[in-house]
């Protein structure tokens, strides 16, 4: 039999598509294969790292993977192992942004999400998983006793910061111009997608935007106190402060940095504005003669939602209708549950919430709702006149065919970063210097944790606890 020349064109390049490595990536949902390790992590068997999640490691999907690993080796405490993966996952990231041009592997990828999905494009990373992958790698140079390496890492993670809401805005002028120009802005199917995605508003509105969060800031503020450079620390805390206002715990640091660095009129501002009468921290709030140090704890508390499928039709200009899949966020989860640092019957402090990464994540695929859909109106179209010109051609058979394979290749995109904590709390406090035997209980659970601790007179502990389904991992270092 002989095919038109359209029909033998696309018939290529799918073969392409299968025979390039990347058709598990694109018909296979993400989820399906982060799934099972993190249930292991939860569970708390080991995952082999040798092992794990190898086939990525060199698919279009290596930012990703990498990412992945190097969480996963920070949770079961291989710090060298995600300081490594970390890292490779930055150098995609570079070779991926370094590309002025789109290479012909990315042109094939682009053809490929039209006839296919947008599994088929090559995973870049979202603005805030970049952001927190500096953040992260920082937390391990920390753990190494390296501040000089944090500190590369959290000034990297402040410019993501800023690159982020550049690539933002490129993207959303992007899409505008190419829905303006196929029609699309005030089509019938773009409307019903932008309500589809309303019942999300209220998690992505918890959130100025999915680029800044105050667990960097505040990370980068401790990293610049421990550098001696209490200015650029200041800046930091305060920054982390506009993002949460309500935390007590930054309202402090950002008082007592003001005052230690002569900013009466600021300070006065600050109190007012937190209303607060006067800084519950102080430069030193111990006993006169009683040696003391500081506990800065971090609680990174489980995994991070799932994306989901949903499938929205999509009324196509040439007739009929066809089913696009979108993801989206379906699961509703519970707010905050703080923390409490006991020692005996007393209290030491409690856990307050400083970055929401499930929100982060919402906010995020709200703010690509423009682009995703426009490529999808896109793909719908294609994907229509393929079939009716598969059926002028070939008849009932080939519009079968063509229904069959649309059915098959129409998958969302459900690919995050998936094994970063839900949501991250801090707690700062003065202790005695000495050992100290500490419970941590989890309001609205029946979880617990004991840890050993000793503090230093005019030292700084950090203490990071990980909590992966009812399993905790704790490191702490004293600088």
């Amino acid at each position: 039999m002989k095919y038109p020349r359209s029909a033998l064109q696309v018939f290529l390049v799918a073969v392409a598509i299968l025979t390039s490595g990347c058709a598990t990536t694109i018909f296979t949902p993400y989820t399906g294969r982060i799934t099972p390790v993190i249930e292991q992590l939860k569970a708390d068997r080991k995952v082999d790292l040798s092992r794990c999640l190898v086939s990525g490691n060199k698919s279009i999907d290596s930012i990703l993977y990498g990412m992945e690993l190097g969480r996963i080796a920070q949770i079961q405490g291989d710090v060298d192992f995600s300081v490594k993966s970390y890292e490779c996952a930055m150098q995609a990231i570079r070779a991926a942004d370094e590309k002025a041009t789109i290479s012909a592997t990315n042109a094939l990828s682009h053809v490929s999400a039209i006839l296919t999905n947008d599994n088929a494009l090559p995973y870049r990373g979202e603005g805030y998983e970049r952001v927190l992958l500096h953040n992260f790698q920082a937390m391990n140079y920390l753990f190494r006793n390296d501040i000089e390496g944090a500190g590369v890492e959290i000034r990297r993670a402040n410019r993501e910061q800023d690159e982020a809401l550049r690539r933002h805005e490129e993207e959303l002028e992007e899409a505008r111009a190419e829905a303006e120009k196929n029609h699309f802005s005030s089509s019938e199917g773009a409307g019903r997608v932008y309500a589809s995605y309303g019942a999300m508003d209220e998690i992505a509105g918890k959130v100025k935007n999915s680029f800044q969060n105050a667990y960097s800031f505040y990370v980068s503020g401790v990293v610049y106190e421990l550098l001696k450079q209490p200015n650029d620390a200041y800046i930091d805390y305060k920054k982390a402060l506009e993002i949460r206002p309500d935390n007590s715990y930054l309202q402090e640091d950002v008082m007592r940095l003001a005052r230690v660095l002569g900013m009466d009129e600021e300070l006065d501002k600050l109190k007012k504005a937190v209303d607060v009468p006067d800084a519950t921290w102080n430069d030193d709030t111990s006993s006169p003669g009683m040696e003391t140090g500081e506990l800065l704890l971090f609680f990174e508390e489980d995994f991070v939602p799932q994306k989901e499928e949903v499938k929205i039709p999509i009324p196509l200009p040439s007739g009929g209708i066809v089913a696009v899949a979108f993801p989206f966020y379906g699961q509703r989860w519970p707010d905050a549950s703080p923390m409490w640092v006991m020692e005996g019957s007393d209290t030491i402090g409690v856990t307050e919430p400083l970055c929401d990464a499930r929100a982060l994540a919402v906010k995020a695929l709200k703010e690509k709702v423009p682009a995703m859909v426009t490529r999808q109106i896109i793909r719908a179209v294609a994907k229509g006149i393929a079939a009716k010109k598969s059926k002028d051609k070939f008849g009932s058979l080939g519009e079968l065919s063509s229904l069959l394979y649309n059915y098959i290749s129409e998958n969302a995109d459900l690919r995050s970063w998936n094994t970063l904590p839900a949501e991250v709390q801090v707690m700062r406090a003065s202790l005695p210097a000495g050992k100290h035997s500490l419970s941590l209980e989890q309001e609205r659970t029946a979880m617990f944790h004991d840890i050993e601790i000793n503090i230093k007179s005019g030292a700084k502990t950090i203490v990071r606890v990980i909590r992966a389904g009812n399993t905790f991992k704790t490191t702490e270092i004293t600088f």
